[in-house]
């Protein structure tokens, strides 16, 4: 076995399907890069920010020097960015997880620009395909996943229900769902988004895969409603035929169902037992598979041994490890595979065996991790600090807590209070005062000029910006930020458009726990409240968690507000929210929620955290792990029952939060973050002085002069735009050469061309103007710049002859990222 250097690019909402595919690849002997799950939806994407943050994937995947892209999801790789792999010789290979039914929107028109292509579906999507293409396009490669993401769990725990059923059951295609499945009784729960729940069937969204896990400990079997294709007519992913391709032949639930160990019914008129998983049993009718899950016809070692060949039947052919075995035949240069028919390339899977895989032991894969947990392992120097702040900090703003953690630490430290006079930040504190010291400033209002910036700089100062709250990257921000050594964002999303926009300064500082604040905390456990519920108030409640405010009406607990406990030191406030069980509420809005520190320090105080589901929420790991997600009014009732009743969830809770709330104590993480801060660059000051434009003043018109044959010359120019905002093409570039017209293109940064010339034309006089032509509100600009020779002539690489009787011409044109 020949191993590989593989990206696996972006992901999809079942996220165990790319963190179980990197185990089996790594525990394989293959070099695995992992983007993670960076995009959603199946269009290509319209808005700069996600566009800037793909280019910025495909730019770490291209670091990385990979032979292989596995790309999870088309629509995030944009013609553009495919192009910029294919370029560089890397070969990638797509997945389309949504066969057929996005055939039309993300698959079909990309089907010829991949080097390889796995299908999810059976032998009549591979036919369609077949046909449409007039070849073989590729081979099923059916959902998978790990006994790490879901181990086997079938009757681990008191039963719950008879049966139960993993996913949506509350749109157009799925909705027959419902009414189907509300004819179990109470022999069933509904695990998903269910709409209106008329028969109170619904037992709560799972918010994550442990979650799923103890639903499937506490039931005997599982039920399967496929998706049929026909049910799209009238949607926009319908095509003339597609409900001729039948229905999904294993979606995502049957696969964690196998996991699990959990005997399976599938519910799928006039259809076979499956050939590649005979142990589910395929019924006619929804009254044929209340027959099964009601009746007695199965005895308990029938049901044992049933469970035993379901997990067998997972471990051999639908597991992480199959699935890498696949993939290495596969990408090989076998290409039998073209030489199958559909039937046979529909069932080509389960020629790899997981269970005879011959694994290496596991090494730690390259992630695309937050690096605002990870620990350096070195110790900082012991330099002063100096936080400045322009108002009085309350107990956990952020200059008094991290005050408080760097006294713990036993560092030298000052806080400076601006007044409202103060604007900028030379005002407040001086270069002597801030010498060989790092600045906190802990303010958006107090300007750092490029000139005290400097004066910082020689007296071995480095200035930090610690920006709280969301902030969209403009041209007001850029000028804000743009003189500070070190960039510190508290809010992920807030971190990432900055670094996807070019700002490679930026790193993150989270909200951490004032140290003084958790020994209160450990202090009070013993006589903790039993419950707290906070918010900003009534009203904000009933719209950020309306089954906060409908499920706990009538449990006797009373609202507190924010307000309420801001100014309350660190002690009182200890007492105040130390807590077995807490429903908090933050300020803010659905679409944009605070999570500020106050919110943290209560997050931290309770053992147990009921947060509303929000969509942001998968952007903070540390709040979707440790914490219980509630949506509609009634979910309520149901995960706390299942959370007292469960010791698996329980376990699982209480381990994600020792490990996180162990990250955000104020003495270790500002220990690692001021690490972090002293091992940035130095920034150029030089640079910032004249770089106020649109483009990068070193880089944005880089030029060769090239001798060509005859008497012509040619200046090989490179674009840069400043920042990175222009990864699409959205500068158009005119360039001029004696005042008259040249050439004019629309262009992405990371353009090269050439300008040939002849020997009567003053090189001098060729001009580049660059104008930003894209939608973005927060920029419009347009700039000129003369061309500076910055190297002798040399023979140009096959450059063509100039036209006879031309003075100026464009010559050559290299592609973004060339």
């Amino acid at each position: 076995m020949l191993t590989m250097r593989i990206a696996l690019f972006d992901g999809i909402l079942e996220t165990h399907l790319h963190s179980s595919l990197e185990r089996a690849l790594v525990r394989r002997g293959h070099e695995v890069f992992a983007t993670g799950k960076i995009g959603h939806g199946f269009r290509f994407p319209h808005p700069v920010a996600e566009r800037l943050n793909l280019e910025r994937a495909v730019s770490e995947t291209i670091a990385f020097a990979p032979e292989w892209v596995f790309v999870f999801r088309p629509a995030s790789l944009p013609p553009h960015l495919l192009a910029r792999l294919r370029d560089r010789g890397i070969k990638t290979v797509a997945w389309f997880s949504d066969d057929p039914v996005l055939f039309d929107l993300s698959y079909g028109p990309i089907v010829e620009q991949y080097d390889r292509v796995l299908h999810c579906g059976n032998e009549a999507v591979l036919g369609f395909y077949e046909r449409f293409f007039g070849r073989p396009t590729g081979v099923n490669f059916p959902f998978w996943t790990d006994h790490e993401a879901f181990p086997r769990v079938w009757r681990s725990e008191a039963e719950e229900s008879r049966a139960m059923f993993l996913g949506n059951v509350q749109d157009a295609v799925r909705r027959r769902r419902y009414f189907d499945l509300a004819r179990f009784g109470d022999d069933i729960r509904i695990h998903g988004k269910t709409g209106s729940d008329y028969w109170k069937r619904a037992a709560g969204y799972l918010d994550s895969d442990a979650e799923v896990v103890v639903a499937g400990a506490r039931t005997t079997w599982a039920i399967n409603i496929p998706q049929f294709f026909k049910d799209h007519q009238g949607l926009e992913t319908w095509f003339p035929g597609l409900d001729r391709l039948g229905f999904f032949e294993y979606p995502s639930r049957v696969v964690q169902y196998m996991a699990m160990g959990i005997p399976t019914v599938s519910i799928i008129p006039s259809a076979p037992a499956f050939e590649t998983y005979p142990e589910m049993l395929v019924v006619e009718d929804v009254e044929a598979a209340i027959d099964v899950v009601r009746g007695h016809s199965w005895s308990e070692p029938e049901l044992r041994e049933l469970s035993d060949r379901v997990t067998r039947r997972f471990r051999r052919h639908f597991s992480a490890d199959a699935r890498a075995q696949a993939l290495e035949a596969f990408l090989s240069d076998d290409d039998s595979w073209q030489d199958l028919d559909a039937a046979e390339r529909a069932r080509w899977f389960t020629r790899f065996d997981g269970e005879r895989s011959g694994l290496a032991p596991t090494a730690d894969p390259e992630r695309h991790e937050d690096a605002s947990y990870i620990h350096a392992p070195s110790a900082p120097s012991e330099r002063r600090v100096v936080v400045v702040t322009d108002r009085p900090p309350q107990p956990t703003d952020r200059a008094a807590v991290l005050v408080d953690s760097l006294k713990a630490l036993g560092r030298a430290v000052t806080i400076v209070t601006a007044t409202d006079e103060h604007r900028a930040l030379d005002t407040v504190v001086s270069a002597r005062d801030a010498s060989d010291a790092i600045v906190l400033v802990c303010s958006n209002r107090l300007k750092l000029s490029g000139q005290y910036s400097r004066q910082l700089s020689d007296v071995r100062s480095t200035s930090v910006l610690v920006l709280d709250g969301q902030f969209e990257v403009n041209r007001a921000s850029a000028a804000m930020t743009r003189n500070f050594d070190v960039l510190a964002f508290s809010d992920p999303l807030t971190l990432s458009r900055f670094r996807d926009a070019g700002f490679e300064r930026a790193i993150s500082l989270p909200h951490v726990i004032a140290p003084t604040f958790v020994e209160a905390v450990a202090k009070q456990r013993p006589a903790a409240r039993a419950s707290l519920r906070l918010s900003a108030s009534a009203n904000v409640e009933e719209a950020m968690s309306p089954g906060f405010s409908v499920d706990l009406a009538d449990a006797g607990i009373a609202l507190e507000s924010w307000e309420s406990l801001r100014e309350l030191p660190l002690a009182e406030l200890a007492r105040a929210v130390t807590s077995e069980t807490a429903f908090i509420s933050p300020a803010g809005t659905r679409s944009k929620p605070v999570f500020d520190s106050l919110f943290h320090h209560a997050w931290f105080a309770a053992e147990h955290v009921f947060l509303p589901r929000l969509n942001d929420l998968t952007e903070y790991p540390h709040l979707a792990d440790t914490s219980v997600l509630i949506g509609d009014p009634g979910e309520l009732g149901r995960k706390s029952w299942r959370l007292l009743h469960s010791p698996r969830w329980s376990r699982t809770l209480r381990d994600a939060s020792t490990k996180w709330r162990s990250r955000f104590v104020g003495t270790d993480a500002v220990r690692d973050f001021l690490h972090r801060v002293e091992r940035q660059p130095a920034i150029d000051h030089a640079q910032l002085s004249s770089n106020t434009g649109l483009l990068d003043q070193g880089s944005a018109l880089t030029t060769s002069l090239w001798a060509l044959a005859g008497d012509a010359r040619a200046l090989k120019i490179r674009i840069a735009a400043r920042e990175r905002y222009f990864a699409e093409p959205q500068l158009e570039v005119r360039v001029r050469a004696e005042g008259k017209h040249v050439w004019s293109a629309r262009v992405g940064t990371g353009t090269s061309f050439a300008v040939a010339i002849r020997d009567s034309v003053d090189p001098r006089s060729v001009e580049v103007q660059v104008r930003y032509t894209g939608r973005s509100r927060n920029v419009s600009v347009a700039e000129s710049h003369r061309i500076r020779i910055t190297s002798s002539a040399t023979d140009a690489p096959q450059l063509p002859r100039v036209r006879s009787g031309s003075d100026v011409t464009v010559v050559e044109i290299v592609q973004p990222g060339a």
